[in-house]
């Protein structure tokens, strides 16, 4: 499971971002992304969308043109729709894995 975790500075700004595109083959259009906010590998993010603090959205999954995801939700599917609330814990999980260096083999 590959998974980004949206972390941006305190202003707001709206923009593609590159390296999640380039990087991890998700695809973000003009969108209004909160923080703490994860977008599942091969995601499609489109115009208008707004992703709400603490969401989750599925691998492979289209969140189409003005859709908004409320916070603390799981979407997946194409198009996105709601599947049930995130725990407390799994979003803590998850963002402990986002900010936690790799333990690499020596």
């Amino acid at each position: 499971f590959f998974f980004l975790m949206i972390r941006r500075p305190p202003r707001s700004t709206q923009s593609r971002s590159s390296a999640a595109s380039d990087v991890y083959k998700r695809q973000l259009y003009s969108c209004t992304i909160d923080d703490d906010v994860i977008v599942g590998f091969k995601s499609i993010i489109l115009e208008g969308a707004k992703l709400e603090r603490g969401c989750v959205i599925g691998p492979n999954t289209l969140v189409p043109p003005g859709r908004l995801i409320p916070a603390g939700q799981y979407w997946e599917g194409s198009p996105a729709q709601y599947v049930r609330d995130v725990k407390e814990e799994e979003l803590a999980g998850l963002r402990e894995s986002a900010t936690s260096p790799l333990a690499l083999p020596q």
